[in-house]
């Protein structure tokens, strides 16, 4: 996963639950923006992945809920996406190659 933003002197953590339950959990620094998120068995069947941020002293955050489905063995990619100068919106995006083999 990757978290972009305008300013990137801030930091960000990401947070993944499914039902009640916290898989995992990880802060980095918006100048080296990118983490993974492996996609296991403890995410089923639906997981919640929370990131916030602190840009320019503002806190911004976002949440997605997806499905996750038996063992999942496609390669999964995230993309995010700050913009603070209009909207201040985090805006998240997943991606999956469908049949893939990883």
């Amino acid at each position: 996963m990757t978290v972009s933003a305008s300013d990137n002197s801030g930091s960000f953590t990401y947070i993944a639950t499914s039902g009640a339950k916290i898989i995992t959990y990880d802060s980095g620094s918006l100048s080296s923006p990118t983490f993974n998120l492996p996609i296991t068995q403890e995410l089923t069947p639906q997981a919640t992945l929370v990131v916030y941020a602190v840009v320019g002293g503002e806190l911004l955050a976002d949440s997605i809920q997806f499905n996750v489905e038996g063992a999942f063995q496609n390669e999964v990619s995230g993309y995010w996406h700050f913009n603070t100068q209009i909207t201040k919106t985090l805006c998240i995006t997943l991606c999956t190659l469908i049949n893939s083999t990883q």
